[in-house]
């Protein structure tokens, strides 16, 4: 399926992150939020589609069915579980990234301050 960007006024994904929840289609032709000529291509017949992190959303994660299908109250949380722990992975990288960025700016303010240590700052 060729990748395309929607606004997110105009996509379920959009509505799930705009509204902070996830929503449950079991019809994607029976739903305005879908934009359907997207979708006709493709074999998607019914989706799910979460938010990542419901606080302030940074994206959704959807599900798929090739047939009509109402997911279950297990499969929403295990949906909504995926995408929480994406939020944390998402988190813990950036975390880390500025933890590593914090350690090379004083690993050069070091250097600057302690010249004679210099063969240690390379």
């Amino acid at each position: 399926m060729e990748r395309k960007r929607f606004p997110l006024e105009t996509c379920i994904s959009g509505w799930a992150i705009l509204n902070k929840k996830a929503v449950a289609i079991e019809d994607i032709y029976q739903d305005d939020r879908v934009p359907h000529d997207a979708y006709r291509p493709t074999f998607v017949k019914s989706l799910v589609m979460v938010p990542i992190r419901t606080t302030e959303p940074i994206g959704a994660i959807g599900n798929y069915w090739a047939h009509k299908h109402a997911p279950t109250e297990s499969e929403m949380v295990q949906l909504q579980s995926l995408a929480d722990i994406t939020s944390l992975t998402m988190e813990n990288v950036n975390i880390y990234t500025e933890l590593e960025q914090r350690v090379k700016d004083r690993a050069a303010e070091c250097c600057e301050i302690y010249p004679q240590q210099s063969n240690r700052c390379h």
